[in-house]
Formats: structure tokens, sequence, C-alpha cells
């Protein structure tokens, strides 16, 4: 059973990594289909290699994902692992939509079998071996504790980027850098509209592994079960006000 660091008590349910083994074996078959799909629908922003270097990765800010720095944004896996293979298969299906609009469209239309030849083919980019493991069955809590969470919202800075309203105007908002040094803008948490989903278990994984690649720390290491609940209920509070 896969332990996660800090977190004894988290009332999590890990599943067997034997049940993980099957899906990082690549076939012929799903590479040549996923390449098809990539070059075909991926390839004009994220670049015909998985660089971010496509023909239209000037048009989008924050620029596409490069695939082969092997650092992705949002997951449900343990803090500083790769992604599960659900995690890459739900960006593709969903897209990603934030407070300041869409940056990645959503392929709605795709097969599963098309999905999870897509995320092979994004794996082999990253030049990952495996696929992390997926923290599942996250319990999530009958009721939160706002007052504590906005407590925690302020002791722990998150008003410093995200502001005291979580309009996204905190003191130090304007500075911050990506990992590839381009401008990067907290999100506008009233807006409603969160990247990596507005799910409770979304948000909480957000806060518990934090945003790579962006100067969204993890909280994992730092903050009990409890109170990143309840930093998770003021979150999603702020954007319901």
């Amino acid at each position: 059973m896969k332990k996660i660091s800090a977190f004894a008590i988290l009332p999590f349910l890990l599943i067997n990594s034997g049940a993980q083994a099957d899906q990082n074996v690549p076939t012929p078959e799903l590479h040549r289909l996923g390449m098809t799909l990539y070059i075909e629908n991926c390839a004009i922003c994220h670049g015909a290699t998985g660089a971010g270097d496509g023909v239209m990765a000037a048009q989008f800010a924050p620029a596409p994902r490069d695939f082969t720095g092997g650092v992705f944004k949002f997951g449900t896996t343990g803090l500083g692992d790769f992604p599960a293979r659900a995690d890459i298969t739900k960006i593709i299906e969903t897209g990603i939509e934030g407070s300041f609009g869409r940056t990645m469209p959503a392929f709605t239309d795709f097969t599963l079998s098309e999905r999870l030849a897509l995320a092979e083919v994004i794996r082999q980019f990253a030049d990952i071996t495996a696929y992390g493991e997926p923290i599942e069955d996250i319990v999530v809590p009958a009721s939160f504790d706002i007052d504590r969470g906005m407590e925690l919202y302020e002791s722990l800075d998150c008003s410093s980027c995200h502001g005291a309203a979580g309009q996204g105007d905190g003191v130090l908002s304007a500075p911050l850098k990506d990992m590839s040094g381009a401008s990067i803008s907290p999100a506008d948490l009233t807006v409603g509209t969160f990247k990596g989903g507005r799910d409770p278990q979304d948000v909480f994984m957000r806060l518990y592994r934090g945003i790579p690649g962006t100067p969204m720390p993890s909280f994992g290491q730092n903050v009990n079960v409890d109170d990143l609940w309840n930093l998770t209920g003021a979150v999603i509070a702020l954007s319901e006000n």
C-alpha cells in the first residue's frame, strides 16, 4: 500500500500498485492511434514532439504544456508523483477553463479508448516509466468550518496572492512567474471556475499537492487533513459570495 508522508490519518483508500501495472505497458496499436489523434488535434498547440511549441502556442497564456518536461499541474496522486492515467484522460475530456477563460478545449467526442491512447502518447513524451497511483475514495466531510478555513486562508498567506476577498489581487500577485519564467496570475476564486475542477475533491487535491510548475504551493506536508478540508470549504465559499 502506498503511504503519504505526514498523512498517517489521511482517510483515503490507496489502490494496490499491481492494479497500475497493465496500464503502463504500451502497445504498438495504442501508440499508433494516440499519435494519429495527437497530430490531428493536439500538435497545433503542444508541438509535434510535445514540447509546447506548436504553431498556435504563442496565442495562449499560459502557454500550452511542454509534456517533455514531465511537470503536470493537476493530479490525484501523492506529493511529487506523476499524474494517474485517469488524471490525464480527464483533462483531455474536460479541457482547462479557469477564471481567465478557457485555455484548452474539451475533447468530449473522443471515446475512452481514444483518450487512453492520447494519454499514452503524453506519458511517452514525458519519458515517465509509469503513471502515478491515484488516491481513491476521498472522504468529503458532511460540513466545513468556514470560519476556520478563512483563518487558514490568512495564516497560510493565501490572501497574499489571491487577495483578501479571493479576487486574485493580492499584494504578491503582480510579479508571479511560472517555471518557464512567464508571468502568471493567481486565480480569481470569486469567478467560481477552477482549472482543475471545482468539486470539493478537486479543490482539496490542489491544496494538498499544489500546482507543480507554478507558485501555488503544496500544503500537504504542513497542514492536517481537517484543516485542509476547512480551507477547501473556504475557497469554495469565496466562489459562492
